[in-house]
């Protein structure tokens, strides 16, 4: 927790020395949850609330500087024991603090990012969950050209922040491609590099989830290859984007590759607007570190599944989600089967 509180006594002293013009800006989101589980490997079932929010306040001290921090709280009707046996990546009781963080933009095209928060990297939920706050420091380069095209390097390091606050860690790359950003028609490509370090805790905290073990370490390292591509075009019912992440896990001799592809139609970020979508993933065991990527597929790694989705918005920052896993996992003949009932909010 050292870092931690290092961090949060930075953001006050930040904020006690900012100027008298600069205010705070309230920012957050919500979540409530109806989780319903059939068909485990065992013959059980799961069906669960859960709630989890984070609140904060965002300043910008000068044009460059900004500073924030948010308590994550979270409410559910199942217990924290069992979210190792869940493989959930959060606990379902808790309060803390969900985030402290700094950026400073060294030109306005280099952002200097230090704290807990977001993890700055672009991935999909085959390699990471996004739910996830990560304690570290990272830089992240832009360059623009032809008009609407950006390229940006990101690099930094951090600590993985999962269910208790363990020490693993994780270096970072990522090259972007952003091909005609935030026109109706463009694309990008994406390619990470994701190298996981002290990696012992998890087999203490039993978070080794699918992963392999052997002789009570983990049978291999994870330095993973993540490649994106991405593709946006406009249609009568909305945007339509397609979206295709290939990863290898470079440390792994076997079972290290994985696969997710991904099609939207629509947004449900506006007042009446619908989107249904349909995803394929196929991950093998020791393509990714399974303690940190999605937890709303049951199995992490050592599976096949997809899920369909259709989300409704009430407004740009609340819409409702409801989504179908069916998934299987490697040396079953039985799928398991999840729905998941969410609204979600955000503040900004």
């Amino acid at each position: 927790m050292t870092g931690l509180r290092w961090m949060t006594c930075l953001l006050l002293a930040a904020g006690s020395t900012a100027a008298q013009e600069a205010s705070w800006e309230a920012y957050g989101e919500a979540r409530a949850r109806a989780d319903q589980v059939t068909d485990l490997p065992d013959g059980g079932e799961v069906d669960r609330v859960r709630f989890h929010g984070l609140f904060g306040a965002r300043r910008f001290l000068s044009d460059r500087l900004e500073v924030g921090a948010a308590l994550k709280v979270a409410i559910g009707n199942d217990s924290n024991a069992d979210n190792v046996r869940f493989l959930d990546n959060e606990e379902s009781d808790e309060v803390m603090l969900g985030e402290a963080y700094l950026r400073y933009f060294l030109s306005p095209d280099t952002l200097l990012e230090v704290g807990m928060a977001p993890l700055p990297l672009t991935l999909t939920p085959a390699t990471w969950d996004h739910d996830l706050r990560a304690m570290g420091a990272s830089v992240q380069q832009d360059f623009f050209f032809r008009d609407f095209d950006r390229l940006s390097f990101l690099a930094g390091t951090f600590r993985g922040m999962h269910i208790d606050e363990n020490l693993t860690e994780l270096n970072a790359l990522q090259v972007n491609w952003e091909i005609l950003e935030g026109a109706p028609q463009g694309g990008a490509v994406r390619l990470g590099y994701l190298d996981f370090d002290n990696l012992d805790v998890l087999v203490e905290d039993r978070r080794t989830r699918t992963n392999r073990l052997l002789g009570g370490s983990l049978a291999n390292d994870y330095e993973m290859l993540d490649l994106q591509l991405e593709m946006v075009w406009p249609t009568r019912f909305g945007p339509l984007l397609a979206q295709l992440d290939v990863m290898q896990n470079l440390a792994a001799d076997e079972e290290d590759e994985g696969a997710r592809f991904s099609v939207i139609l629509g947004n449900a970020s506006r007042i009446g607007g619908w989107e249904v979508g349909y995803s394929l993933q196929r991950i093998q065991r020791e393509a990714v570190m399974a303690a940190f990527n999605e937890d709303d597929w049951w199995f992490p790694t050592a599976m096949r599944g997809y899920m369909p989705w259709v989300s409704y918005g009430f407004s740009p920052n609340l819409h409702v989600r409801l989504a179908a896993f069916v998934e299987r996992r490697d040396g079953l003949d039985d799928d398991l089967k999840r729905l998941l009932l969410d609204f979600n909010w955000r503040l900004d």
